[in-house]
């Protein structure tokens, strides 16, 4: 069954507002995957393969370090060109339901929050009292998972996309390779499948302790390339990430982020009074000098 492709909603646009301000580009192309054609074989009539000796060994490394949660906030500090400073970021998440992100200066408090919540990503500029609300409704309908899949990458886990985070079922959906000329033992979980098309294209490599080194989206009829690289210790994640547009850089951003706090208490809602204005994307988007 070919999936539809909805040309006329704008994925890249309505989820690049929260790639950009926290440098998780990777999530602005979690739409388009799953509204790409993929060309590949009717994957109802075809029954998965077994998981290989490969991805059985990568499974043991990593799923161990998934530690099952609910509720949880993680702290860090995100560096981009064209910010004035570099704001500590603060994450909450819900599991499956919420992610909110606070953007705090030094000396001024919270400037800028992002709520993922229902079928909306609401967005505020404290300083200049503006925001920008996007709905996500139909990319849910469409793509359940989404949510789920952008906490999972926000984790360091291996999110497979539309069916969930990875485990011994959703990993069949991936070849598990060793690359070669490499001393340390790593895995790298690619999509599509050899001798499978598609229009979108991903990858993520794996240590030896599970842990994810490396992202790579390649979305060829957008023209689009993001990678990801992460340098993981025990106390948390430094994440270095770039998007492309036809070659060309478009962003370039780090985030530190620390190890999560599980079970964490939902911060307070935002309220947004008559003194903040609406606006589009691209001019809330000009509100912070990006």
């Amino acid at each position: 069954m070919k999936k539809n492709n909805p040309s006329s909603r704008k994925p890249l646009s309505v989820l690049s507002l929260l790639a950009l301000l926290v440098a998780l580009p990777v999530l602005s192309a979690c739409g388009a995957w799953r509204a790409a054609a993929d060309k590949a074989p009717n994957t109802q009539t075809i029954q998965k393969p077994a998981a290989s000796a490969e991805a059985e060994q990568m499974l043991k490394a990593t799923l161990p370090n998934y530690t099952p949660w609910t509720s949880c906030e993680i702290n860090g500090k995100l560096s981009m060109a064209g910010l004035p400073i570099s704001p500590s970021v603060k994450i909450y998440m819900a599991q499956g339901s919420d992610i909110v992100i606070s953007l705090r200066a030094p000396f001024v408090g919270e400037v800028g929050r992002i709520t993922v919540a229902g079928d909306s990503i609401t967005a505020v500029n404290k300083f200049n009292h503006v925001y920008c609300r996007e709905s996500v409704a139909s990319f849910l309908y469409d793509y359940p998972t989404l949510l789920s899949d952008a906490q999972s990458l926000i984790l360091g886990r291996v999110a497979v996309v539309t069916e969930g985070e990875l485990s011994p079922s959703t990993v069949n959906s991936l070849a598990v390779t060793v690359p070669e000329n490499i001393s340390d033992k790593k895995w790298l979980l690619s999509y599509p499948k050899p001798n499978y098309e598609s229009d979108y294209k991903y990858s993520y490599m794996v240590n030896s302790r599970g842990e994810v080194e490396k992202v790579d989206v390649n979305l060829d009829s957008k023209g689009m390339k993001i990678a990801m690289e992460c340098d993981n210790s025990p106390k948390g994640r430094d994440l270095n990430v770039t998007l492309f547009k036809n070659g060309v850089q478009k962003l370039a951003a780090n985030m530190q982020l620390d190890a999560p706090s599980w079970n964490a208490t939902a911060p307070a809602p935002l309220k947004i009074n008559s003194s903040y204005r609406q606006l589009p994307l691209a001019q809330f988007l000009k509100s912070f000098k990006l």
